[in-house]
């Protein structure tokens, strides 16, 4: 099991109990992080078990999902969190990312392009985050279950930005859910964009709808893990 400095887990039985399942080798926990007083959760794979040969790869935000992608090994998704504090400071968090960034550059790693919207979409920097991913959409060495991370974020940004985009973010939306359907954000911005655009009725469709899958099996990087309060809490809102 895998923990940096600055995160804590919420307790030991949960692991106990995810490791008496033999039916898997890895987990995926809920990472919690706290961006400018908000929960942002993320999907990350940090428990599993010896003996596999499961390693990271990359330098920077190294991860094992591409090597139990590869290996085709089982991985379970779980609601157990791990709550991470590193954004909480913004000078700490300016200078880690500007390490990162660096990092990425200097490795020339195939799937740069993403994982640098990423770290921007952090810094708040929305129009170098929107052109990296952009760039990685073209990029075909990129898997799918990252391009459509990078589409949802796309979605969420011009969703967010304005209207005007509204039909940037809908195209992005409909892409992702065509590369990989088996996921919740770009569910959840849709519903969200419905939503925006007085499209009360459809927007709950979709949240039913997706109340009634088990959100915990999703297939993209850095997804989130809808309860079923959460989403009824969502219908609330329509």
């Amino acid at each position: 099991m895998i923990l940096d400095s600055d995160e804590a887990i919420e307790g030991e039985a949960p692991i106990r109990k995810l490791m008496a399942d033999p039916n898997f080798v890895a987990w995926r926990l809920d990472q919690v992080s706290t961006v400018n007083g908000r929960e942002v959760p993320c999907s990350t794979t940090r428990l599993w078990r010896n003996g596999f040969g499961i390693k990271y790869t990359k330098v920077v935000h190294e991860t094992v999902d591409e090597y139990l992608q590869d290996k085709c090994l089982e991985f379970a998704k779980t609601d157990v969190k791990i709550y991470h504090y590193g954004f909480e400071d913004p000078d700490y968090n300016k200078v880690k990312a500007r390490k990162i960034i660096d990092s990425y550059e200097y490795e020339k790693h195939p799937y740069m392009s993403y994982y640098l919207g990423v770290v921007y979409a952090q810094l708040q920097d929305i129009e170098r985050a929107i052109d990296y991913f952009e760039q990685a959409m073209t990029m075909p060495q990129i898997p799918d279950y990252l391009k459509a991370h990078a589409l949802d974020m796309l979605a969420d940004f011009y969703l967010q930005t304005s209207v005007v985009y509204g039909q940037m973010c809908s195209q992005r939306l409909s892409a992702s859910i065509k590369l990989i359907p088996e996921q919740n954000l770009a569910y959840l911005i849709k519903a969200q964009y419905l939503r925006d655009f007085n499209k009360y009725n459809q927007a709950k469709k979709l949240l039913k709808m997706l109340k009634k899958r088990d959100t915990s099996k999703t297939k993209i990087m850095n997804d989130i893990l809808l309860t079923p309060k959460q989403i009824d809490e969502e219908i609330a809102r329509v």
